[in-house]
């Protein structure tokens, strides 16, 4: 029987040819043959007999524990949670300290405001209490120029009331306007006592001419008495008249010279009075400007303070917002660590199935190697069994026809 190296190829590297039961089956048989029946078909030396009964697998090469690996992989996650949770701790501290510097810049602007709040009310305080001083110092000047109108309307009043003629009114321009027909009275008066001098001489004339009864000269006399009587108190009430007259215009004069230097008085005062209201008005409104200025200024502190609040209270948004994505970050970065780790496993893996493939490769090569050689001896084995059957074939046929023979 030839050897087919197409055929062998074709049935691949694990299958034995259709003759290989049947001649395994005949070696076996041959070998369980008894000792002396065996001789007829011995191999000849060196040649090996083939076992192809199934042999003992090798024991796989040793693999890493999977509980070491879980350890591994597990500790990994975990340093890069402990990483992860780290980093976020820093950022968080750095956020905080950037919190509490902004917080500190706050309050040393909100204090800057409260001091310049405190100094607008105690500017506010001073100026309220130069006003209080400059209110009681008007109102006792007002009180001391009525006080001095009042004791000089007691008086005019007290002087004119002293003189009976007057009216009561108590008015300076009545006494004044008055002056002239007193001076007209008294002059009148003047004239009449000339008068009555003129007629008691003229009397005396008519008595020493005349010569009247005793009686009717003494009733005349009684009469002109009275009459005397009369002008006499009518001069005197007039000589009083004249002193009460001079007094008073003298009282008037002084009056008039008191009331010309109260109103100077009263004129230097009242321009005093004048150029301080208008320096006082002028102070006024440089301190209006000031304060609106000041205003102003602590407005727009404020507008700063309130944009500076703002600015934080984004930035504490931002610091959420990133915070929240940040640990977005960390989950996903966890994620991919898992992934990765599962990928490196995967991989690891993938090296020993390669590592196991090219083990197996070489077995399968070794095992076609040795196949093919088994198959070359048993090539080899079945000529020299072709050889021998046609010797045995031979030896029959001559032993055959030695019986014959016989």
């Amino acid at each position: 029987m030839l050897h087919d190296p197409a055929a062998a190829a074709a049935m691949g590297p694990g299958a034995l040819p259709p003759f290989a039961n049947k001649e395994n089956r005949l070696l076996d048989s041959e070998l369980l043959r008894p000792a002396g029946r065996r001789s007829l078909c011995a191999f000849p030396p060196g040649f090996t007999v083939l076992d192809h009964r199934p042999r003992a697998r090798r024991p796989p090469p040793a693999r890493p524990s999977r509980r070491r690996q879980h350890q591994i992989k597990a500790s990994e996650a975990k340093l890069a949670a402990l990483n992860s949770a780290y980093d976020d701790h820093v950022s968080r501290a750095n956020a905080m300290k950037e919190h509490m510097k902004n917080v500190q810049q706050e309050i040393a602007h909100t204090q800057r405001l409260c001091d310049a709040r405190n100094r607008e009310i105690n500017t506010e305080e001073h100026f309220k209490q130069l006003a209080d001083r400059e209110k009681g110092r008007l109102i006792a000047d007002i009180k001391r120029c009525e006080k001095e109108i009042a004791d000089l309307s007691d008086q005019s009043m007290r002087e004119i009331q002293k003189r009976r003629a007057f009216p009561d009114d108590g008015k300076l321009s009545d006494i004044l306007s008055d002056i002239p027909r007193f001076l007209y009275k008294i002059k009148k008066l003047n004239l009449v006592q000339n008068d009555i001098y003129r007629t008691a001489e003229k009397i005396d004339s008519q008595r020493t001419e005349l010569n009247l009864e005793k009686e009717e000269l003494e009733e005349w006399l009684r009469v002109q008495s009275e009459k005397d009587e009369d002008n006499f108190a009518l001069l005197k009430y007039t000589r009083e008249d004249e002193a009460r007259v001079k007094s008073l215009t003298l009282q008037i004069e002084r009056l008039v010279q008191e009331v010309a230097r109260k109103r100077n008085a009263l004129s230097a005062e009242v321009t005093e009075t004048q150029v301080s209201q208008v320096e006082l008005d002028k102070t006024t409104a440089a301190f209006r400007a000031l304060h609106a200025e000041r205003q102003n200024l602590l407005a727009s502190w404020e507008g700063a303070i309130r944009a500076m609040k703002e600015r934080d209270a984004d930035i504490e948004a931002r610091r959420r917002e990133r915070d929240a994505l940040r640990g977005d970050v960390a989950a996903k970065q966890g994620l991919a660590a898992e992934k990765q780790a599962f990928l490196d496993s995967q991989a690891a893996n993938n090296l020993e199935i390669r590592r196991k493939i090219r083990a197996c490769d070489r077995t399968v090569s070794k095992c076609r190697s040795d196949y093919q050689e088994q198959q070359a001896a048993i090539l080899t084995f079945q000529d020299e069994v072709e050889v021998l059957r046609n010797t045995l074939n031979k030896s029959r046929e001559l032993w055959g026809a030695g019986q014959g023979k016989n």
